[in-house]
């Protein structure tokens, strides 16, 4: 398959979620991070940007959701700030499993490569 461009529509799995809570997944595997997927959703995706390596995506419709997606809270769930806060489950485990993640990588830098990087 040729590289996707941007405003090509990818059928895709969500494998995982990102650091910044992206949905990560892979079509023919070129990976594709997703504003709003979660793992286990099954997502038509129009492409919004397209690098060599990855690309971002929204959603077009949702074919077969994960199990860990709940219904919005209220009618207008992502168009006012007042339901910012709410995150599915697997958010919730994601972003606490991140902080381990950010910690073994931090103690594995040594002090010559922490600050040969900043």
């Amino acid at each position: 398959m040729a590289r996707p461009r941007r405003g090509d529509i990818l059928s895709l799995t969500v494998d995982d979620l990102a650091f910044g809570g992206e949905g990560v997944g892979r079509a023919d595997g070129y990976v594709v991070f997703v504003r709003g997927g979660l793992p286990g959703d099954r997502l038509r995706v129009r492409l919004t940007e397209a690098r060599s390596r990855f690309g971002r995506g929204v959603i077009e419709a949702v074919e077969a959701p994960s199990p860990d997606r709940v219904e919005a809270p209220c009618p207008y769930f992502g168009r006012c700030y007042a339901t910012q806060g709410n995150v599915s489950p697997h958010e919730k485990r994601s972003l606490a499993g991140a902080w381990p993640k950010l910690a073994a990588a931090a103690a594995a830098l040594t002090w010559g490569e922490a600050t040969a990087r900043v």
